[in-house]
């Protein structure tokens, strides 16, 4: 799947060489938003997700855009809840960090992305979704583009790493 992935990303020119400020973050990257109106590709992509996560998750959490559009599919494919995880908690509503489903303390979640979030942003997420009494089993991402992996104290794992598997391929932005 990963030979699969990388190829149709190079067939559609969408592996790019970007200014990155931040040392730690890759200057290759991936404009995956772009290949997740494609439903084959969209099921190929959360095909790979589920069969990373842990087994026992009952909801998938994002933030981005993206993450979202992955999430909404892998909702509705593998029957699970979603719950959408503001960076910053909103100053009105019952439930300032929440969209969607609100965790619970029965609740596994495994956070799914496009591309790797900033640590500080996912930690705050985090903490939220375990004040809930709901337990956090994951992080996965589509494309991988940090140099090295956060220090969340959860597992995290990708389906490319953008330094790795699509360097060979960037062209300028």
């Amino acid at each position: 799947m990963k030979k699969d992935l990388i190829e149709i990303l190079n067939n559609f020119g969408l592996i790019y060489n970007v200014p990155e400020a931040d040392p730690s973050i890759s200057s290759v990257d991936a404009d995956i938003k772009r290949l997740l109106g494609y439903p084959p590709i969209l099921r190929l992509v959360c095909g790979e997700i589920f069969e990373q996560m842990d087994k026992e998750t009952t909801c998938v959490a994002t933030s981005g855009y993206s993450g979202g559009q992955i999430a909404t599919a892998m909702e509705l494919l593998y029957n699970l809840k979603q719950c959408r995880v503001r960076e910053t908690p909103k100053d009105y509503s019952n439930n300032p960090w929440f969209d969607g489903h609100v965790p619970e303390k029965t609740d596994k979640l495994t956070f799914v992305e496009d591309i790797c979030l900033k640590e500080r942003n996912l930690g705050h997420m985090i903490k939220a979704v375990r004040q809930t009494g709901a337990e956090v089993a994951g992080y996965i991402v589509v494309v991988n583009r940090r140099k090295e992996a956060p220090h969340l104290g959860i597992p995290f794992s990708y389906l490319i790493d953008a330094e790795k598997d699509l360097k060979q391929f960037a062209k300028p932005l």
